[in-house]
Parts: C-alpha cells; structure tokens; sequence
C-alpha cells in the first residue's frame, strides 16, 4: 500500500493507492483459467443464466486483453453492435436475446435498431435510449445535471488520474447506495484489479467520449422489448421513460421502487424474476 499526504485548507489527510500485482481469486477460473468476469461466492445471477440457457456458452475475457488502441471510434456503440453481431453469428446462431445494463444497455439499443432481423428480444436495465437521452440532455436541466460526470469524461488524462485517485475512491462511490453497498468487497476488488491495468481507464472513458456527442439519431426499435428502471438512479432520471412509447413498437417498462443505477445488484432477486417471467410470456 503506498501513502500520499495532502494538506488541504490546513488540515492533514492521507490517499491511499494499493498496487495490484497479484489478481484477485474472484478472477481465476480453475476450469477455463483467467478472465475478466467477477466470478464471486455470491452468485446472484445464475440462477437466471441456468434458467435461460442451460448451454450458453462461456467465453473467457483475459483482463490484460488489448484495448482498441488506434482511436476512440472503436469504441463507437454502432462498431461494438457490429462486434457483437459478429460474435453471435461465429457461435452459431442467427438471432439472440439481448440483456444489458447502462453502456452494456445502449450497445443493446443500438444492436436492436440496426439488425432488428437478428434481435428475438431486448431487456435493458437503466440504459437510456439514445435519442430519448440526447433530447434530455437539451430540454433538461436535472439531467444535464445528473450528466455533468460525462462531460468532465471529455476532458483528455484528467479523468484517468481522478478514476485512479485515493485507490479508485470514485468506483466505491459509484458502488454504493444511500444505504447499501451494491457489489461485495469482492467484486470491488476485481474491478478495481481489472481498472488498473494499463489502457483500461482510457477504455472505458472512450465509450464517453466516442459516444455522447454522437447520440442525436431517430433509434427507433421494433422488436419486443422490456425495460427494468430503478428509480432511485441519481445518474439518469426516470424522465428518460417518457417518450418510449413512440420509438418501441412493442414495450414493457418495470419499474423497481426501491432500487438505483445498479438494479441488478440491489435487486438481483427481483430482476431476475422480471427477466424469467417476461422471456416465459414473450417466448414465440
């Protein structure tokens, strides 16, 4: 653990930056070896991946995997939807079912608008579509407030040095809740392990910046599609809902009360339960 003193309006406090050098269990596999899925003793979500597909395959991301380095274009929502089209035809098949949540949920958006003939379902999870999103940040002042972190993500190496600051405090604040802590220690650790990797922060910052300015299109989907929201999101408003109705052909929207950005963490149990019971009453 290396130890940072910083005087700040003439009181002492001290930063604390742990080096990684050793991965973390929650990242080793004794089956199919390393990779960058956080695989904990508490796992919330298989009871949902064995009901879903009980021979969905598992494909290992190694965590020191190479970032698309050449410019943040590749990290374009529409490139990575082609990417993903292009895995789903390698294993096999010809359309699937899309769960995502926050970018994970706007490649999901982009994936359904743009090969509508290979998306069955889509189940999105606090990801605003992107025109509904790019009409928010104009219209809104909540919600350019709520965005001001994506701006600030604009900015060339100064958020990589503040995502890395005080051991990734900014990643235990963006885990926790008014009063719960979202991701075990556990799973914090591993993204904090896979965070400091070289490239990583850049990569992650780049779906920011190749995306935000990029979002002003008519993202209109026509395939069937569930929308889980917690309300209690203080990055995205729930006024991000409104206006669904005109770009989904076919929609359901859940919302869950007593659950925020990470509503798949805080109610796990709960999500999973929606996701089952909407995929068993949409399964033609």
């Amino acid at each position: 653990m290396m130890s940072r003193l910083v005087i700040k309006h003439g009181a002492k406090s001290f930063t604390r930056e742990k080096i990684r050098d050793k991965r973390p269990a929650c990242l080793e596999d004794p089956k199919i070896g390393k990779h960058k899925f956080v695989k904990t003793n508490l796992m919330r979500q298989k009871d949902l991946i064995i009901n879903v597909n009980e021979s969905l395959p598992w494909i290992p991301v190694v965590v020191e995997s190479q970032q698309p380095q050449d410019t943040r274009d590749d990290y374009r929502a529409e490139k990575v939807a082609g990417d993903l089209k292009t895995l789903v035809r390698v294993l096999g098949y010809t359309s699937c079912i899309l769960v995502g949540h926050d970018w994970g949920g706007i490649i999901c958006w982009y994936f359904a608008h743009l090969f509508p003939e290979m998306t069955h379902r889509v189940i999105i999870l606090n990801a605003p579509n992107p025109t509904i999103f790019h009409d928010a940040i104009l219209s809104s002042w909540q919600q350019r407030k709520n965005s001001l972190y994506m701006f600030f993500f604009q900015i060339p190496w100064l958020p990589e040095v503040f995502m890395k600051w005080n051991d990734y405090a900014m990643l235990d604040k963006s885990t926790k809740g008014e009063d719960t802590l979202f991701f075990t220690r556990e799973e914090i650790e591993g993204l904090k392990y896979s965070m400091s990797r070289p490239g990583t922060r850049t990569g992650s910052l780049n779906y920011y910046r190749a995306n935000i300015s990029a979002m002003n299109f008519l993202c209109t989907v026509t395939r069937p599609t569930l929308i889980i929201w917690g309300m209690k999101d203080k990055y995205l408003s729930p006024i991000l809902l409104n206006g669904l109705e005109k770009l989904v052909s076919d929609l359901k929207i859940s919302k869950v009360e007593d659950a925020a950005h990470w509503v798949h963490q805080n109610q796990s149990r709960k999500v999973n339960q929606l996701i089952l019971q909407y995929l068993q009453t949409h399964h033609q």
